[in-house]
């Protein structure tokens, strides 16, 4: 039944018949409407349940290679000091014009901000953040490969140089525009698998590196989901092996209209998302794990995004707007990158390559992944699951499990 609540307490016999009552389901398009007045509202409220980390260095980091963040958002400035925003470019500056790399910040730092408006729990973010401006613009960093193998390898040195005692994690959703590799290795992506391992030092200083898988935003294809998904596939630099490469799934199919029906089915793939379907054998199964990336609508007209299918996130403009949306594997990249602060957090002697097996070891696929590319008759052979996690990964990683192998579990850890 759907009511107000004054219907409800109308009837005294209808509720002895109710098992549950709950508020309807808030979506990140609620609160993106709003005037910036009540946003603020709300804000203050989210930081009057806040509890922020100090500065030590013993606190882990989440280093964001993207567009750069403005630190003047309120929920961001208690978790960014100046020091720790960096540029590979002098001339760009380190403060975010794209629109992305704060929005990606306040995902990394809070998770989809929706649920964290809405629940009147205390709100502890155990891990801090660092900021690489990598990219001025989506597109702006012409050149070939071994110009982004570059860019990115002096992006991982920047906040090292600074701060080289602490512990961190590397996250970053600037991908090529194409996937012409189809797995191949790449300059940039040889780069990440060099600098994952540490291979200069002998390994002895191994990196936690999280990257966006690419995204589909062909309106066209969307409208072919499920079946465009085995065609567009994962972007350089995504197909290093020895980086968490992170697709987009989505729980998200409230659209909030009748006449409009979102795309893919609660815990399906993303439409949004990339994978690795066409590529040869011979190239790593990606993407490594999924998490929410959102989901778009389509109606007769044709598809496209939605704000009440999106996460909410911080703006890149504060003055005029304190909360926005944003999607794809970008966003589920600084999802899987806060999974890693936390257990970072959580278990602080673990080495970055446990740490990214915890997180792919935690992960299960949900039933609408089984049912879209697992056959429906019959035990599943080992080509049904490469087909699988060629488009899934491993699944959703759950932090709770994570967690509870490490530490509770019979788990045999080997570092080595």
């Amino acid at each position: 039944m759907y009511g107000s609540q004054q219907q409800f307490s109308q009837s005294v016999m209808v509720l002895n018949c109710v098992a549950e009552l709950r508020r309807a389901k808030d979506t990140a398009e609620f609160f993106d409407g709003m005037a910036v007045d009540e946003q603020q509202q709300w804000l203050d409220t989210m930081l009057a349940h806040a509890q922020f980390p100090d500065a030590g260095d013993e606190i882990p980091r989440i280093c964001l290679l993207d567009s750069g963040v403005n630190r003047g958002h309120p929920l961001l400035a208690p978790l960014l000091d100046e020091p720790d925003m960096h540029t590979v470019e002098p001339v760009w500056g380190t403060d975010d014009t794209a629109n992305h790399g704060t929005g990606l910040a306040g995902l990394a730092a809070f998770g989809d901000i929706t649920g964290v408006l809405i629940s009147t729990l205390p709100i502890e973010v155990t891990h801090r953040l660092e900021s690489v401006k990598l990219t001025p613009s989506e597109g702006a960093n012409e050149g070939d490969a071994k110009h982004h193998a570059h860019l990115f390898a002096e992006a991982v040195s920047r906040p090292e140089i600074a701060e080289p005692h602490r512990r961190r994690d590397f996250t970053s959703a600037v991908s090529a525009s194409d996937y012409r590799d189809r797995g191949r290795p790449s300059s940039w992506s040889s780069t990440v698998d060099r600098l994952s391992a540490d291979a200069d030092g002998a390994g002895q200083f191994p990196r936690l590196v999280v990257l966006a898988a690419g995204n589909t935003r062909e309106h066209g294809a969307w409208m072919d989901y499920p079946a465009s998904l085995s065609t567009n596939l994962v972007h350089d630099p995504g197909q290093a092996w020895n980086a968490i490469t992170v697709g987009a799934c989505t729980a998200k199919v409230d659209t909030e209209i009748a006449t409009v029906a979102a795309i893919a089915a609660e815990g399906g793939l993303s439409p949004y998302t990339s994978t690795s379907r066409t590529w040869a054998s011979a190239w790593p199964l990606k993407p490594d794990v999924v998490l929410e990336g959102g989901n778009v609508g389509k109606d007769a007209l044709g598809a496209a995004g939605m704000p009440s299918l999106n996460l909410l996130t911080t703006h890149h403009q504060p003055t005029e707007r304190l909360f926005t949306t944003t999607n794809a594997t970008s966003a589920a990249s600084a999802l899987c990158a806060r999974m890693a602060a936390q257990l970072m957090t959580a278990y602080p002697a673990l080495r970055p390559e446990t740490v990214r097996a915890l997180i792919v070891h935690s992960a299960e696929w949900t039933p609408a992944m089984r049912q879209m590319f697992l056959p429906a008759a019959g035990e599943p052979g080992k080509q049904d699951y490469v087909h699988l996690i060629r488009h899934c990964g491993w699944g959703v990683p759950d932090l709770d499990r994570a967690l509870w192998s490490a530490g509770n579990s019979l788990t045999l850890v080997v570092e080595d």
